[in-house]
This record gives C-alpha cells, structure tokens and sequence, in this order.
C-alpha cells in the first residue's frame, strides 16, 4: 500500500499545521482500528420469490412461443426448397 502521506497547510503556522495533522491521524488510525460487524445475510420474501418465479415462467414462454414461429418458418421455406 503506497501511502501518500498526511499533508496539512490550512495554517500559517507551522504548529497549528502540525496539530491538525496529528488530529487527522489520530481519525484516520480510529476508523481504521474500528472493528466492523460482519454483513448477516438476508433472504427475500416469499412474495418476491413468488413474483420472481413467474416472471421467470412468463420469459420461459415467450422464448417457447418465438421458437415455434422460428421452426414454422424454417419448415415453411424447407418445404418451398423441396417443392
């Protein structure tokens, strides 16, 4: 990790400087040693389940219809080649 350093020139003086960057540190070191609660997994409701399901059903059949237009065409043009 390349770390490019705390840089504090709000001040004119170079104490005050100092000073602020001392107190971000410190922020900085804080956040960095604060222990985070771990992310607990959530499941969606039956509902949503439900929903989602049918709209998975509903695309399943729009595919099946397309692909019956698509082989009746293919079947119509083969038996114009054949004919």
């Amino acid at each position: 990790m390349v770390c490019s350093g705390l840089v504090a020139q709000r001040e004119r003086s170079q104490l005050a400087n100092k000073e602020l960057a001392i107190r971000r540190f410190c922020a900085l070191l804080r956040e960095a040693l604060s222990v985070q609660t771990p992310r607990r997994p959530t499941r969606p409701s039956v509902a949503a389940e439900e929903s989602r399901l049918a709209e998975k059903r509903a695309h399943g059949a729009l595919k099946r219809d397309r692909a019956q237009v698509r082989r009746l065409l293919h079947q119509e043009r083969d038996d114009e080649i054949d004919g």
